[in-house]
This record gives structure tokens, C-alpha cells and sequence, in this order.
């Protein structure tokens, strides 16, 4: 009889991919175990299922339990991942993102209430100005706007304090 090797790890990778997946996708665990069919969730759930099946090759008797799904989701998010991937930027994004900081990046993603805090520490709360500054850590944004005058200045500001945190500043004029 050929059996599948029981795995002592997998359950754990699945949990450690999961956790990670709610501090990038700021989605509660419970929600991401729950029956919700709410799009920002499902996309979660399924990149989450997609990674550790595709990329970490975790069988799904191991995912299954960890997600609260049956096998036939899983085989559904591992058939669909390609056509999703070239042609649903969303879930193209959440994958890229969860991926980067699985693999890729290993500095901390903030929360839009972690970069308001350290923007309000450092007194930088922004100016009534026409340049719109976007800073972005996962899928987490927070807009600030300044002035012509003291947007070089906000602009070092800002590298500065983040440079501990991953993260991306956007400008919009």
C-alpha cells in the first residue's frame, strides 16, 4: 500500500503562511477561516491555499483543515491560479505581496494606523497642499498633503522614519 508520509511541519508552515497573510491582508483570522464569500477574503484564502500548495508543495490534506475548506476548493484556487494571475490584478497583487514578504522582504509591513502613528510622532501631519504623498506598506495606505514649500522636506523626512518598515511612498500632483 502506498501512503502519503504523515508531515509534523506542514500543518505549522500552513499556520505561519496564514498569520502572515493576516498581518499583510489586515484580515482577521477568524474571517479568513470563516464561510465569508466577500472578495478581498476570497482572494486572500485563495492566495494563501496557492502558496503553500503551489510554491511550499503542501499536500491538501494539510491546508484544508488550517483554511476551514474542503479538497475541491483547493484543487478550484490551484486550476484557477494561472488564469487569475495573468488576468485578475487583484488577486495578482495580493499574491505578489503575500509572496514578496513570505520569500522576498523580510523588513515589517505597518498598518494605515502604524504610519499615521509615526507620522503624528515625527509631527508630520500634513499641510492643505496641492501634492498628495501616498505611503503604502502591503496593501496598507495612508495619504498625507503638502505644499509645495515643504514637500522636499516631508519627502526626508519620510524615507527616514520608514526606513525600518517595508514600504513604498507614491506622489500625486
Amino acid at each position: 500500500m502506498n501512503r502519503r508520509p504523515i508531515s509534523i511541519t506542514n500543518g505549522k508552515a500552513v499556520k505561519d503562511i496564514l498569520n502572515k497573510a493576516v498581518e499583510v491582508f489586515n484580515i482577521p483570522l477568524r474571517t479568513l477561516k470563516s464561510k465569508t464569500r466577500r472578495q478581498p477574503v476570497q482572494i486572500a484564502r485563495m492566495v494563501v491555499s496557492n502558496i503553500c500548495s503551489l510554491e511550499n508543495k503542501i499536500h491538501h490534506t494539510d491546508i484544508c483543515p488550517e483554511l476551514n475548506r474542503d479538497r475541491t476548493s483547493i484543487y478550484h484556487y490551484e486550476k484557477m491560479h494561472a488564469s487569475n494571475f495573468a488576468t485578475f490584478p487583484l488577486y495578482r497583487d495580493a499574491y505578489n505581496t503575500l509572496y514578496n514578504q513570505l520569500y522576498t522582504n523580510p523588513l515589517p509591513l505597518l498598518t494605515e494606523l502604524g504610519i499615521k502613528n509615526i507620522l503624528d510622532g515625527a509631527g508630520l501631519t500634513g499641510n492643505e497642499g496641492k501634492i498628495s504623498i501616498i505611503i503604502s506598506s502591503g496593501l496598507a495606505k495612508y495619504t498625507i498633503s503638502e505644499n509645495n514649500a515643504s514637500f522636499s522636506r516631508t519627502s526626508a523626512i519620510l524615507q527616514e522614519l520608514l526606513k525600518g518598515y517595508y514600504h513604498q511612498i507614491d506622489i500625486k500632483i
